[in-house]
This record gives structure tokens, sequence and C-alpha cells, in this order.
């Protein structure tokens, strides 16, 4: 209720006065009915027409707060009829013939309002099928187009058409002095509200057979089972979440096994990422018992959820926790993965991790498989030196909990990037903070928003563009990358399900050169000088960012971990300010870069450091040779590649799921 207040407060001057006259011209309307000339009480009723539907679209908070104190649409629509009574008892110029009719109109017209509400939550339920798809050929269901929204609006709008006529039918009697025009308005009322009962009868028809709820589940099942998927890739959350499986569709897409993805979340499937696996959401426990695919001998988790159990009940097959990021971060060895039958991570640091926490993870339980994602990285003894000194900051979020200290970004960030701007000359700033950066505390999204004005400040000195600037000509790619990895924009869930039938087995190919021409133009397009700030944005990709970055300079996450397969020199803040060799000795990942404190002494050296690095290639790293240990002591060797290694998991976890079956038999 708090946060729907502080949108109220936060609204423009101008919705407030919309919620004023409301209010107001709702509390004068009964007064009014009886007390003024009909044209006034009539300009009053019509401001609170257009007051209501502005705050709805505006301040839907507003609208909210006045249904939960029962000001709902239908309430105020008493309101009005109840006042327009009023108006027509003051005036005495209708007839008792014309109150009956007018009455009579009222009531037919509510009822039929009934009935068209009804249709609606018929019609809406049959169609929120127990699975939503994409990649899945739902053509048996034989699911037909959707209504356009115009005949299934809100009920406001219903209301409106349903009192809008009426009102205006008896002003206009009692202004003219002739009464034909109070049956007329009340069968415009009736009228419209029947013709959107009929088109809804007819919907209704057309979708009765999607009722049978089982039957539509075993079809869908059906043609999932028809590729006979060996791997699942499970997921649940929520929508800020979203990356934790989309760093994995392009992994699982290149299995050698095949593989389907199950959600549990109706949002989640708009947001999830290319992908020309079968996959699957279905939201409800039972349904998702009764969802059988018997040929899954894998199922890969990538985050810890209570949601998980409904997966991880079904024998036969080998539960796998894969996370979405490896670090030191004390999610990476939470007490709940004894829930799997393994573990995999990056590296050993993975398994150490685990044998350290003592937390029930039996060392057998763990698998070291790399981290596929990181194949575009380029090393260090790669890089090209960008023109200016590049310096990426990539903070991590705030956490759940205010005593975890996981980010910089609040007692550092804005600090950090104000030095590095005023005291190192021709340095170029990147910044990308963490996807749910401002989920929970205040003060880190202003924190985000102090840097991201600082950075355009910059830009805005030097005569370039805005940080978050993208280039006009990079659209048409964007827009088609859009196009070959978005649903379908159907009107309603089972409408997009239905389109979303088939995807291009090259898909992944397609999209992903698609996506290295369009950060090829990112990059050229900008200067050499130019700052950027990149959130919210599927493109540039954290690692290509990582390409553009002669330092980078993080949190305790898994940013350390996947920098350090570039060998580049790395600062790892310690907001805390605690003490640097118990920090190091808690967080290995940090022994191969430099730590940073709160008063970011050392800052300078550091930055002095890498640009003698960018300008002399005889110039010696001391930290050079423990970055090249931690790297594979976090991610594992360099051969076999991680997608082969990767892979090579999958095939064992599958191989143990049968042998245990076949043991069982």
């Amino acid at each position: 209720m708090s946060q729907v207040i502080s949108e109220v407060r936060s609204a423009p001057p101008s919705a407030h006065a919309a919620m004023g006259l409301l209010l107001a011209g709702m509390a004068a309307a009964p007064v009014l009915a009886v007390a003024s000339p009909w044209w006034v009480f009539g300009s009053v009723l019509a401001g609170t027409y257009v007051a209501e539907m502005w705050t709805a679209r505006k301040i839907p908070a507003f609208v909210d707060i006045l249904r939960r104190v029962q000001l709902g649409t239908s309430v105020l629509t008493l309101i009005r009829q109840m006042s327009v009574m009023l108006l027509v008892a003051a005036y005495g110029t209708v007839s008792t013939i014309g109150l009956l009719v007018l009455a009579a109109g009222v009531v037919t017209a509510h009822l039929v309002r009934a009935l068209v509400t009804g249709l609606e939550t018929y019609v809406t339920q049959r169609r929120k099928l127990p699975v939503a798809s994409r990649n899945v050929d739902l053509s048996k269901l034989r699911i037909p187009d959707a209504l356009h929204p115009r005949w299934m609006p809100s009920q406001r709008r219903i209301l409106f058409e349903m009192d809008i006529p009426i009102t205006v039918g008896v002003l206009a009697a009692i202004g003219s002095g002739v009464e034909w025009p109070v049956p007329a308005g009340c069968a415009v009322a009736v009228v419209i509200a029947g013709l959107r009962a009929v088109v809804l009868l007819v919907d209704a028809k057309r979708n009765r057979h999607l009722a049978r709820k089982r039957w539509v589940l075993d079809r869908v099942r059906e043609q999932v089972a028809r590729s006979k998927p060996e791997v699942a890739l499970y997921f649940t959350g929520s929508l800020t979440s979203i990356y934790q499986i989309n760093m994995w569709l392009r992994t699982v897409e290149q299995l050698n096994r095949p593989a389907v993805i199950i959600m549990r979340e109706r949002g989640l499937l708009q947001q999830l990422g290319p992908t020309s696996t079968p996959t699957v959401c279905i939201p409800d426990n039972i349904d998702l018992m009764n969802f059988a695919l018997p040929t899954i001998r894998t199922a890969l988790y990538p985050g810890n959820a209570g949601k998980n159990i409904h997966m991880l009940r079904i024998p036969g097959v080998t539960h796998v926790f894969i996370g979405h990021g490896d670090s030191d971060k004390p999610a990476s060895f939470n007490p709940f993965s004894k829930v799997y039958n393994q573990i995999w991570s990056a590296g050993r640091a993975g398994r150490d991790r685990y044998r350290v926490a003592d937390i029930g993870v039996r060392d057998e339980e763990i698998r070291e498989v790399g981290r596929p994602q990181l194949q575009d990285v380029v090393a260090a003894s790669e890089h090209r030196a960008p023109e200016a000194l590049t310096v990426l900051y990539a903070p991590t979020w705030e956490g759940w909990t205010a005593n975890l200290q996981h980010t910089s970004l609040v007692t550092m960030g804005p600090h950090l990037v104000e030095y590095l701007l005023k005291e190192v000359p021709g340095v170029r700033v990147l910044y990308r903070p963490h996807p749910l950066t401002g989920t929970r505390d205040r003060a880190t999204s202003a924190a985000h928003r102090r840097i991201t004005e600082l950075l355009d400040a910059a830009n805005t000195r030097d005569g370039l563009p805005p940080a978050g600037w993208v280039p006009p000509e990079l659209a048409p790619i964007a827009a088609e990358i859009a196009r070959l990895g978005a649903s379908p924009t159907g009107i309603d869930e089972a409408q997009r399900s239905r389109d979303a039938g088939t995807a291009r087995a090259d898909l992944g190919d397609e999209i992903e050169r698609l996506r290295r021409r369009w950060q090829d133009g990112y990059w050229g397009a900008a200067g050499p000088q130019q700052h950027h700030v990149v959130a919210h944005m599927p493109l540039p990709t954290l690692y290509e960012m990582f390409n553009q970055a002669d330092v980078l300079v993080t949190d305790i996450s898994s940013v350390v971990s996947d920098f350090i397969a570039s060998e580049k020199p790395y600062v790892v803040c310690n907001p805390s300010g605690g003490d640097a060799a118990a920090f190091q000795t808690a967080n290995p990942s940090t022994k191969g870069g430099y730590l940073l404190s709160p008063g970011l002494s050392g800052l300078g050296d550091i930055v002095e450091h890498v640009r003698k690095l960018r300008a002399d290639p005889t110039y010696r790293d001391p930290l050079a040779p423990e970055r090249t240990r931690l790297r594979e002591y976090l991610l594992g060797p360099a051969e076999p590649s991680s997608a082969v290694r990767f892979a090579a998991a999958v095939d064992e976890a599958v191989a143990a799921a049968r042998g245990a079956e076949r043991a069982a038999e």
C-alpha cells in the first residue's frame, strides 16, 4: 500500500488536478442534481467521466486506492445514476411512464452488462491454457484468434458505454422538454451492451473445447514428447531474474541431445531470450505432475527457488544445479544445494567453496564443467588496447539483506567515477550495473542515477552524445534481432503460443551474427573518449564490454570469475573497509587483482600501472602469474573447451540416470 501511495504522490500536477476533480465532482453531483441548473449538473458529471478516464490511464495507483476503499468504477457509476434519478425527480419534467422506462432501461443495461462480464470471464478462462509454449506445434488444439480488445474492454469502459447514453438522454429530455431522448438513451445503452454479448457468445462457442484442461495438457505433452527430450532446463523466478536462464539458452541449444525448457511463471515466457529449444510454461504444480516426459534423464537448474521441488521430486532423473554464475558470494555455496544429485561448478574453486562451507555437499557430487558462456572473451595476450584507457565499472546489486554489504555502488560508486573523470586524463569509463540494481534499496538507485549523471555531464563537456546513446543507424539491426528473437505479438497468451509453434533451426547462429554486427557498429560509432552506460539493454553484452576494457572495477560476484577468463588486470571493491588479508582469504577470486577500500586509496597507482601495461609490452605485471593460476582454478583448464566439458557432463548425467534405472529394475 505504501508503494501505491508513493506513486500517487509522485504523479504530475495535472494528474493531481484530475484526482481532485473526480472526488469533488462525485461528492457534489447529488447536491447539484437538486440545487443547480441541469446544464451545470451535466457539465460537472462530464468532468468526472474525463477525470476518471485520465486517472485510470495516468495514475492507476489512485484508481487502485479508490477500489480498496470501496469507491471503484461500479460504485462511482451508481453515484452518477443515483444523481441522475435525483435530477429527474427535482425537475419533474419526465412523466411516470418515462420514469418507469428510465428505470427499466437502467436495470436492463445492468443485466446485459452482467451477461457480458460473465461471457468475458468464460472466454478468458478458456483461453488461459494450463500450459503456454514456444517452439511447440499446437495445431491440434485448434486455438482460434483472440477477439480484438475493443470487444473485451475494461469494466470501466463497459460501464461508461452503458451510463453515458442514459445520462445524455435524461439531460436532453430535461433541456428540450420532450421525453423521447430518455427511452432513446436507454435503447442505445442496451443495444451496445447487447452487441457485445452477441459477439462474446459466438466467441465462447469457438473456445469452449479449450475448457478440457487434461485434453489440452495431453496434446501439448504429446507434441513435446515427439522429440524425446533427454535434458530439461528448469526455471522459476521473477521477471528481474530472467537473465539467470537466458545465459544458458545458447549452451543448451548446442547440446547433442534433445532438450526442453520448463518454466513456471507466465510472465517469464515473454521475457525469455531467443531459442529454438521447445519451451513450455506450466504454472500449476498438479499440471506439471501430469505433464510426464518419461525420456528426460537430466534436469538443469540455473537458480535455487522453492518451486524447484516440483521438479526435484521426479524420480529417474539426475538433478543438477548449474547456477547462474560462479563467485565467492554465499549464494555459490547455498545449503539448499544439498537437494541436487550433482552440482556443476566452473572450476576447482567451486568444489573448494562447498568443502570449506561444510554444508553437507559431498565432493563426489561436484563436477567441474567450465563456463561455456565465456567462449567469446578475448584473452589479454590478444587484447587490442582501445585508443583511450578504458575502465569498466560493473558493480553487483545490493542483495536481499543489508548486512551482506555486497555492492560498492552506494559507498564508493559515485566517488569512484568522479575520481576517474577528474584525476585520470584521457580515461574512458564504461558503466554496467547489475540487472537487479535498486530492487531493494533506494540508495542504490540514487547512486546509479548519480553515476549516469556524471558520465552524461562528462560527455556533454566533450561535445559527445549522452552515455546511454545508441547510434540510430543500428536500429534496423536491433529490430531484426528483436523480430527473430521475440515471441509472437498475439493479443493473448493462447494466440502467442499457437503462433510460436515453429522456430528456425539456425535461429541462434543468425541472431549471434546480427549481434556481432550490432556491437561492431556500436563501438565503431562511439568516439574513443565517449563514456558509456549500459543498463537494461541486451546489447552490448557484458562479455563484449570485457573485451573493450583495459581494467575492471567490480565487487564480489561472478563478474570477477568471468573477467579472469581474459587474464587482464582487475580491481575488487571492499565496501566494508575490513581487513584486506581477511577479505582475500574469504574471497579467493580477489587474489589476482587489486583491492580498493571506500577511501579509494591506491586507485591512482593502479590506473598508472594499467597505463604502463598498455604502453610497454615489456612491462611486467606482478599479478599476471596469479591471474593465470586463478583462471584455471576458477574456470578450469582451457582445453578441452567449456562447451565440450559441459556437453560431456550432460552425457554422463544422462548415463547415470539410465544406470540407476536399470539397477532398480
